[in-house]
């Protein structure tokens, strides 16, 4: 019996060990990131992988067209709001969500989502997409950028009545994201 045990805790030692030491590994290529906002008593918070241009054809290849995208690389991209916000037309209550997309050449589908959060205290992997958890989707336009954004990149800026808008931009694509404070 001990040596069952025995066995049974080197192989669960050795999966977490190469569990972690793949993790390691692809945060090299695709770092950690956070994108910030507070004014007017809202605050968001974005946690995120950021993958690389690195000479590809990333939209419509690396990322495909009209497909669910993880909206960044490795574990789920995080949105966190204190107050109950409106995203769309749709209300948002405070919390923490993941942040999946659909795009296309011209358009986004944006989606948060209440499922895949947390993993041990992580953020889980992020290719675990639940439909049934949709809290909002959001059809937000895509535009063309003169400058190449060589990460994929997410920061917050001040927006229309006491809001903010999120913009992810990668490659020459650049896209808003409204949010109004309730």
């Amino acid at each position: 019996m001990k040596k069952v045990l025995i066995i049974l805790l080197g192989i669960v030692v050795v999966l977490v060990m190469a569990f972690w030491g793949i993790r390691s590994y692809t945060k090299r290529y695709s770092p950690d990131a956070t994108a910030n906002y507070s004014k007017n008593g809202l605050k968001i918070n974005i946690k995120y992988c950021q993958p690389s241009k690195k000479n590809r054809v990333i939209f419509g290849n690396i990322v495909p067209y009209g497909k669910v995208w993880r909206t960044g690389a490795n574990e789920i991209t995080e949105v966190t709001f204190n107050k109950d916000v409106t995203v769309g037309n749709t209300k948002v209550n405070a919390g923490s969500y993941a942040l999946f997309s659909i795009p296309t050449e011209n358009e986004w589908t944006i989606i948060l989502n209440s499922g895949n959060r947390t993993f041990w205290g992580q953020r889980s992997w992020g290719t675990q997409y639940d439909k049934e958890k949709d809290v909002t989707r959001v059809k937000v336009s895509a535009s063309n950028t003169d400058s190449v954004a060589e990460r994929f990149t997410i920061d917050i800026k001040e927006g229309e009545k006491q809001g903010a808008v999120i913009h992810l931009y990668w490659d020459k694509l650049k896209v808003n994201i409204p949010v109004k404070k309730q």
